[in-house]
């Protein structure tokens, strides 16, 4: 096998060259790295932020399911009430068509 002489100057610029490309590829790496890093923190604080604004929300979410459920309660009494008023409607020209027998 033949030996490289590196008093050639071409394979020293060479392993130059390969060291050079190397080295640009380890800092756009590490431009990336920091670049996502950066988006991670952003990210971060969005969350942070976003679960503030839900705790902020949470007593809001609870009086809401409360008047809901109210409000349910509500409309069943009110079916309850038209069927009554439904029923004695009835009863009352039922009663009304019953002439007197005088």
């Amino acid at each position: 096998m033949v030996k490289e002489s590196y008093a050639d100057f071409s394979i020293i610029q060479k392993y130059i060259d390969q060291k050079k490309m190397f080295d640009e590829e380890l800092q756009e790496y590490k431009d990336r790295i920091s670049r996502l890093e950066e988006e991670v923190e952003r990210l971060k604080a969005e969350c942070t932020k976003r679960e503030k604004i839900i705790a902020q929300l949470a007593p809001f979410k609870e009086k809401a399911e409360e008047m809901e459920s109210k409000l349910k309660r509500m409309y069943q009494r009110l079916v309850e009430k038209d069927n009554t008023i439904r029923q004695l409607t009835a009863k009352i020209k039922s009663l009304s068509n019953i002439t007197p027998s005088q």
